[in-house]
């Protein structure tokens, strides 16, 4: 931007006038004087174009300026290597551009053609040589700058570092958009099936009714569309399956479209009439006549190739829909849309510098970039102010995640409440009846613990000098107090202190670990610290508690379908419209997934609690324990 005043000590003139007098003949001007064609100026001769005398001079040892530079440039770019031995990476690398594109008339010579274009050609190049020759680094009024608000400000410089690297030729970045005409596309939705949860929202529309309805998030809850006559969707098209050669289908004319955000629209599109919502990932299926505009994703580029490729080089694994097209999806680089209320924001900045694997089914690594911490912060916040300011219902914060289930007060007010739920269910006393044999086993271990220390204490007694008799004969009658005591208390089967404890802190801790550590629950799929899964497909569980935000876990536990854009593996596990797993976590389903995203957020502080491999898990045909989680496999 300052190419206009460079100093031409900067510009290597090499052999460019040599170069001009070897390769055109020269002509002394393009015009009669008066502004006219004198009518030779643009004939080729000899099979060399004209070169201007004027611009040659420019070339000359003793009348070198930028301007002749500029023009030699733009006419011949690579003039500059004329005469010079250089290896094939060292050549000049600018191409040959063409600025003008005239095309030949009626009636009019090759000759009058060639002439015209090399004229045409000129005054174009002239026309460059004005615009950069007028670039002098001059600053532009503020008042004229863009200053971007910081949400703005963020997702520009991100982008810029997005396409740097190239992110979104692996991974889907942020989805695509169809415009189509509102009230023939809406005729075909109004018939869905009824609002399954009118205690919960307002909105009519065809949910699942097994899912919990967010009313702030954009994947369950759509933007108002007004009343115009074009409405606007955001997602991808769908996932389709590879056929075999044996196939022979006919195509779906429709145009498939996968949403990735919520649809709203009003029923009879009257501006009174009710709202209703079709959630993301639900699909759609528009002739090509109610379609007025695309929008393609950004990004996704090699999963569109990957896919294919997977299918037809493993069908066995791969091949085929329903669950070997998901594995197929799983396998592939996952997409980043909603990565920035996905993920806390230190661990991705952590990862984006020295990427690890995550997920086992994946068949690809992440590269190492070596990313500069200035370009891995620009990416960190990119996908954080993208999602703060396009889902405002969320609250999203960053740089700094908030993480209450970490806090005493906290785990201490759930703890209570679920007390109190177990006794008004009737399922305080089996609770405790659960516990007995654990608290006996605990009161056992004290038992040999105090024994122990009472047998040191009098070793020290018997080999201490006479200064220090009297010190160790009390630590060793503090010893045997503590020893009769614990004692008495196996004796007794005296509780009262572990029952204590466990309706303090501990109670809603180790209930929600049963769910986690189900054997038909999360374990089916995942590892949770040590302890093995029955499947290892998804990551393991340990990670969740410095990776994933508390918010965003809880939504995906409610329902993991709605953040992708391929039919996942993970099922609904906890259904708003039944009430199970009672023998694990005493409550509702939303009561249970909830338990599920504390315990993932408090686990590398509970799991060495005793507590938690006090039963065996459920799930298991091997009644298995927990012990490995509770000790981090020592």
């Amino acid at each position: 931007n300052d190419w206009g005043k460079k100093d031409i000590e900067r510009l290597a003139f090499e052999d460019g006038h040599k170069f001009v007098e070897h390769h055109f003949h020269i002509v002394s001007s393009r015009d009669d004087g008066k502004g006219k064609d004198n009518g030779e100026s643009y004939a080729i001769k000899d099979g060399k174009k004209p070169y201007e005398q004027y611009f040659l001079d420019m070339l000359d040892h003793h009348g070198r300026s930028r301007e002749g530079f500029l023009h030699l440039k733009l006419e011949e770019p690579r003039s500059y290597d004329y005469n010079r031995i250089r290896s094939w990476d060292e050549r000049l690398r600018m191409p040959q551009f063409k600025f003008a594109r005239p095309r030949r008339l009626p009636n009019e010579s090759r000759e009058e053609y060639e002439a015209r274009t090399i004229r045409e050609e000129a005054e174009a190049r002239e026309a460059v040589m004005t615009f950069i020759l007028g670039l002098v680094a001059e600053s532009i009024p503020s008042a004229y700058v863009h200053h971007p608000k910081e949400d703005r400000w963020h997702e520009v410089k991100g982008r810029q570092v997005l396409d740097k690297f190239n992110c979104g030729g692996c991974h889907l970045i942020r989805p695509g958009s169809i415009e189509f005409r509102s009230a023939p596309t809406f005729d075909r939705l109004e018939n869905g099936p009824p609002n399954p949860h009118p205690d919960l929202y307002k909105h009519e529309g065809p949910y699942t009714k097994d899912d919990y309805f967010d009313p702030n998030h954009i994947a369950w809850a759509g933007a108002d569309q007004g009343v115009g006559d074009r409405s606007r969707t955001f997602g991808v098209h769908p996932p389709l399956e590879v056929k075999s050669d044996e196939d022979d289908e006919e195509p779906n004319p429709n145009v498939g479209f996968w949403l990735m955000r919520a649809l709203r629209f009003r029923q009879d599109h009257k501006k009174a009439g009710a709202l209703r919502d079709i959630p993301a990932a639900a699909q759609l299926s528009l002739p090509p006549s109610l379609i007025t505009k695309t929008v393609p994703p950004y990004g996704g580029t090699f999963m569109d190739q990957l896919i294919p490729y997977l299918q037809k080089r493993d069908r066995e694994s791969y091949g085929g829909g329903g669950a070997k097209l998901s594995l197929a999806y799983a396998a592939g680089p996952p997409n980043l849309v909603g990565e920035g209320e996905k993920v806390q924001t230190e661990w991705l900045y952590n990862f984006l510098r020295n990427p690890h694997r995550i997920r086992p089914l994946t068949i690809l690594r992440m590269p190492k970039f070596n990313l500069s911490p200035e370009d891995t912060q620009a990416i960190v916040n990119y996908f954080a102010a993208v999602d703060r300011s396009e889902n405002k219902g969320i609250g999203l914060t960053y740089p700094y995640v908030p993480m209450p289930q970490r806090t005493d007060s906290y785990l201490q007010e759930k703890t209570a409440a679920y007390v109190a739920r177990l006794k008004a269910t009737g399922q305080y006393e089996i609770r405790k009846q659960e516990f007995q044999k654990y608290w006996e086993e605990r009161l056992a271990a004290e038992k040999i613990a105090a024994e122990r220390a009472l047998k040191e204490a009098e070793e020290q007694l018997k080999s201490a000098p006479e200064a220090t008799k009297a010190d160790a004969e009390k630590l060793r009658n503090e010893a045997k107090l503590k020893a009769e005591l614990a004692a008495e208390k196996l004796n007794k089967k005296d509780f009262t202190d572990l029952v204590r404890q466990w309706e303090r802190r501990e109670a809603y801790v180790a209930d929600a670990a049963r769910l986690v550590l189900h054997g038909n629950l999360c374990l089916t799929c995942h590892y949770v610290g040590d302890v093995a899964g029955k499947e290892n497909k998804g990551p393991n569980l340990e990670l969740a508690a410095g990776r994933l935000r508390p918010d965003w876990t809880e939504r995906w536990v409610t329902n993991p379908q709605r953040f992708l854009h391929y039919t996942t593996v993970m099922p609904i596990n906890f259904l708003s419209t039944k009430t199970e797993h009672q023998d694990a976590f005493v409550g509702s389903s939303r009561e249970q997934i909830q338990a599920v995203r504390d315990f993932l957020m408090l686990y590398p502080e509970v799991r060495t609690w005793p507590v938690i491999r006090g039963r065996p898990m459920l799930g298991t045909s091997s009644n298995a324990t927990t012990t490995a989680a509770a000790d981090g496999g020592n």
